[in-house]
């Protein structure tokens, strides 16, 4: 039988941590998991809580800690570091994975010919997104078509690695998540996947194999913002292959995103700037400036 790794970044969150592992728990093949946490300089009593819901699950588990806060890209490094089994997932604490997951992620992967060996396929799947006073949404990941050109948009495609189920071998090959990237790292290492060569699949029944519990409070638009800067940087090129126009609609999308954030912690004058960046976008891509 093969053997996954559930690999979990944690920081001071171990209510979070103790939702996640309940899923983990239910998965229907829950024998070949094992967990590879890393906390990131963690309060002491939510490093302690961590430690006691690991030693209390029952389930194999390696525990690694950072000395001190690092932050997300290096903690995801050490835990790609400490990968040992034939298959990997990733979960962050707080989000959750639905029985069937692993199971049906595994059994389509085989289905298309990949193995433990294999370098150039990832497993995602659909997912449900819950945001507090909304109803829960069901979100269907699209597969088929143009993978890149889809994850820049992030409409019908998102870069979300608590979706993902891979070989090791093929998580090894993008290298190590950058270090200019504290948010949106996700969609970074996704598009030097498939820059690489890597392919997306899913299970044939689309339904939702695990939830998102989006939050955007306490989280800095300012560092988002920075990132998107970073990102549009780093992948120019990769813009620039589908036009002008392109280019500008995901950056005025990005705008959009930060400004919700911006406004859901009270950043009012960032929240207005950046709307009113968006508007200028939108003016020059009607107009067909550049």
């Amino acid at each position: 039988m093969e053997t996954v790794d559930v690999l979990i970044p944690f920081y001071n969150d171990s209510d979070g941590f103790a939702k996640t592992l309940t899923s983990i728990k239910a998965q229907t093949i829950l024998p070949q998991l094992r967990i590879v946490a890393v906390d990131d300089g963690s309060a002491p009593q939510h490093a302690h809580r961590l430690a006691e819901l690991l030693d209390q699950s029952g389930l194999p588990y390696n525990l690694i800690a950072n000395k001190a806060n690092r932050g997300r890209p290096y903690t995801r490094n050490v835990l790609l570091d400490h990968m040992d089994s034939d298959f990997v997932a990733w979960l962050d604490s707080g989000d959750e994975w639905f029985a069937e997951k692993t199971e049906r992620q595994l059994a389509a992967l085989k289905s298309a010919g990949i193995t433990k060996d294999s370098n150039d396929c990832w497993a995602t799947c659909s997912y449900e997104w819950r945001e507090a006073g909304e109803a829960p949404k069901e979100i269907t990941q699209q597969t088929d078509g143009d993978a890149t050109k889809a994850l820049l948009l992030g409409r019908h495609l998102r870069a979300y690695l608590w979706t993902i189920l891979a070989p090791a071998p093929a998580m090894r090959v993008v290298g190590t998540f950058d270090a200019a990237f504290p948010r949106l790292q996700d969609l970074d290492f996704f598009l030097r996947f498939v820059a690489y060569g890597g392919r997306l699949i899913q299970p044939d029944d689309t339904t939702a194999l695990c939830a998102y519990n989006k939050e955007h409070a306490g989280r800095s638009a300012s560092e988002i913002a920075r990132s998107y800067d970073a990102l549009f940087a780093k992948h120019d090129a990769i813009y620039r292959r589908y036009g002008r126009k392109f280019r500008m609609k995901c950056q005025r999308r990005a705008k959009t995103n930060c400004a919700r954030f911006a406004e859901a912690n009270g950043e009012v004058a960032l929240a207005r700037s950046l709307r009113q960046q968006r508007s200028s976008l939108a003016w020059r891509y009607y107009l067909g400036l550049s």
